[in-house]
């Protein structure tokens, strides 16, 4: 089961407090004329009920109007976004990306370089791990990524810097799985898909030591 993020509930919850309240006085109110309009209070029968009828009409008409306020003000990007109608403004996509890359920069560990393995010396490198066919970008729900952002894969951004990879390492994860399990509220599959040791061919590990003596191993899983 997915978690539910609170905090975002407690935020949605508040953008509407004032429509909120007017629906819960109007009720309020309603429902005290109910009840203070009586036989005791009112004899005439037709007094009585034109007093109620005129209250909930009222009341109502005050809840349709915060009701209305709170779909088409606070709550429409949210809606449009939900049904796909919609699209995030510059601003916040702007904003949102700043946001991204402040938490990358405060997240990022540094590990120690030792025997300076870092910048690779060689341009020709092994890249094991299936997931260098398919990375991860960002986890489930909030924190996923899309089309909306593209991205470098990690095959790619050794192509740009002039680094050759073994294809052949490439192809043999890619054959073994080309996408990633699903994630969805719908379906959580939250398999590994790692091919094991005793699956790789002979010639693929000879051919692997042929093509470079530098590898570098990608490991990576999804989270929520």
């Amino acid at each position: 089961m997915l978690d539910i993020n609170w905090s975002d509930v407690i935020s949605t919850i508040e953008s509407v407090r004032t429509q909120l309240i007017v629906v819960g006085v109007a009720l309020v109110v309603a429902l005290l004329v109910t009840f203070a309009v009586n036989r005791r209070t009112v004899k005439d029968v037709s007094v009585r009920k034109f007093a109620r009828s005129q209250t909930w009409i009222v009341a109502a008409v005050a809840i349709i109007a915060a009701i209305s306020s709170m779909l088409f003000g606070p709550l429409s990007t949210m809606l449009s976004l939900l049904s796909g109608s919609g699209a995030p403004s510059e601003q916040s996509i702007s904003r949102t990306g700043d946001l991204a890359v402040d938490i990358q920069r405060e997240g990022i560990v540094l590990l120690e370089n030792e025997g300076a393995a870092l910048p690779l010396a060689s341009d020709r490198v092994n890249v094991f791990g299936w997931a260098s066919t398919n990375p991860v970008y960002g986890g489930t729900g909030s924190g996923s990524m899309n089309d909306q952002y593209p991205s470098v894969s990690i095959l790619q951004g050794m192509a740009d810097a002039g680094i050759q990879t073994n294809q052949n390492l490439s192809d043999f994860y890619t054959a073994y799985r080309a996408d990633r399990p699903v994630l969805s509220p719908m379906a959580q599959d939250w398999t590994l898909p790692e091919p094991p040791a005793s699956t790789y061919p002979d010639e693929l590990i000879a051919g692997a030591r042929e093509f470079s003596d530098t590898a570098v191993v990608v490991i990576s899983r999804s989270g929520g």
